[in-house]
């Protein structure tokens, strides 16, 4: 009886090279890189930024309704957090969403602080964990950035400096306490 080639396996495994090489190209980094080395919370909460951010991206850049489309689905998605019973304290952490959206991010060159706020803010949000996503502007363009998204979680900022979200004026704010 021949031997059984596993090609589909062995064809898996010769295209690992080539994709890592296309994100490097791209100044991306390879998702299993980012993965490597880290324990099962940590592989969880990147995973998961992964997933948000890539839905983001893909709503941010594909779909005809975009920023408007993601942006009535953040208010529906608030909006269930709303209604629904507090969160079990020892469901997630906060901070650890926040930080696997912003490590898994570095997959996506040119996702900004709008796509991070979004997928953090959905991410959370669907767990029950009521937080307001804010976007404001600068009054006066800058070499860096002229608007940036935030979260605030009560009058607390979530993963950010109270000195830059200073620098900007709120414009829109989505969710917030019920």
């Amino acid at each position: 009886m021949p031997h059984a080639d596993n090609t589909p396996d062995r064809a898996r495994r010769s295209m690992r090279p080539l994709l890592q090489l296309w994100f490097t190209a791209r100044g991306a980094v390879f998702l299993p890189s980012l993965l490597a080395g880290l324990d099962r919370e940590d592989r969880r909460a990147v995973l998961a930024g992964f997933r948000a951010l890539s839905f983001v991206e893909s709503w941010l850049r594909c779909s005809s309704r975009g920023f408007q489309g993601l942006t009535a689905l953040a208010r529906q998605v608030a909006g269930n957090a709303a209604h629904a019973s507090p969160p079990d304290p020892l469901d997630v952490e906060v901070d650890q969403v926040v930080w696997g959206v912003r490590v898994a991010s570095r997959c996506f060159p040119g996702a900004a602080c709008l796509s991070e706020a979004f997928a953090a803010f959905l991410l959370l949000n669907g767990r029950n964990m009521r937080t307001t996503m804010v976007i404001g502007v600068s009054g006066q363009r800058r070499r860096e950035s002229f608007a940036h998204a935030w979260l605030e979680s009560g009058d607390t900022l979530v993963a950010e400096s109270s000195a830059k979200a200073r620098a900007y004026r709120p414009i829109m704010r989505i969710g917030g306490p019920a």
